[in-house]
């Protein structure tokens, strides 16, 4: 749930900086004061992972191994849970790297911007 809110925060911000903005400029014109929130934050968070996308997966993948290590030896039905929280494990890691991803796409669409006012 936090990684595909943190997707969709993301995917946001990328639809209005490439998508609305240049329609939007059509009309109004460039003007920066208009545009300073996404660009304030891309200053502020950098391009690089933020705190709460690979940590957290990484957490989730060290709760797997801990527990696999201290419930040996295993009965069945820790088969099961080892086998349904390594999936798990992997779809927070798919969500944390599509996070990465899409802030990355963003990122270029601010660094042209030339803020005038601040």
């Amino acid at each position: 749930m936090w990684y595909e809110s943190t997707v969709e925060i993301y995917q946001m911000a990328r639809y209005i900086e490439c998508d609305l903005k240049p329609l939007v400029a059509a009309v109004i014109g460039n003007k920066p004061a208009f545009w300073l929130w996404e660009q304030r934050i891309n200053r502020e968070r950098r391009n690089v992972p933020l705190v709460w996308e690979w940590p957290v997966a990484l957490v989730g993948w060290c709760m797997v191994v801990w527990i696999a290590v201290h419930r040996f030896p295993w009965r069945l039905g820790d088969y099961f849970a080892l086998a349904i929280n390594t999936i798990l494990a992997l779809l927070m890691t798919a969500a944390a790297w599509k996070a990465g991803k899409t802030r990355r796409e963003i990122a270029p669409a601010l660094k042209d911007i030339i803020i005038e006012h601040y």
